[in-house]
Formats: C-alpha cells, structure tokens, sequence
C-alpha cells in the first residue's frame, strides 16, 4: 500500500510535500519584503505631503508612516486569521460532539 511508511511512493509523495513547503516559504518570504518594500515607498509619499503640509521633518515623518502601513494591515490580517481559526475549531468541535 502506498500509505505505509517506507515504501517508495510514501517517500515520493514526502519529498514533493517538503518541496513544496520549501516554494511556500520562499514566495512568503517574498510577499513580505514586497510589502515592507510598499509600505516604505508610501511612508515617503505620506512623508512628502505631511511634510510639505506641516513643515515637520521628513524622515520621522516617514518612519512613523511606514510603520502605520505596514503594521496596521498586518494586525488587520492577523486578527482575521485568528478569528477564522476559532471559527475552524469551532465548527470542528461541533461537528466530533455531534458525531459522538
């Protein structure tokens, strides 16, 4: 059978999966520099304005803004994740008790 450990189709059907969550990580890696990458360029279009507008000084005008972006999107999505993953656990816990 191919789902015993050892054999040759187990092994297979392992290094593909490992591969795969190796690809995974990368292109997470990527999307997350991508999006420190934007924040940054829109902390400096915010910075620009602000600065312009209120003559405070550019760069911590920039950090400030570059963290906005990029910290409030990512608690907006951690938030979500966490909300979705009880509601998964939930609706899991529900489903064995009723089967019981």
């Amino acid at each position: 059978m191919a789902r015993e450990p050892g054999t040759p189709e187990s092994q297979a059907a392992r290094e593909v999966t490992h591969r795969a969550i190796r690809r995974l990580g990368f292109l997470e890696t990527m999307l997350m520099m991508a999006a420190g990458l934007f924040a940054l360029l829109a902390g400096a279009l915010a910075a620009l304005v602000v600065a312009e507008v209120t003559g405070w000084a550019f760069r911590p005008v920039w950090i400030a803004a570059s963290v906005i972006f990029f910290v409030v999107p990512g608690g907006v999505v951690l938030i979500r994740s966490r909300r979705d993953e009880a509601e998964r656990l939930a609706r899991l816990e529900r489903a064995t008790s009723t089967d019981d």
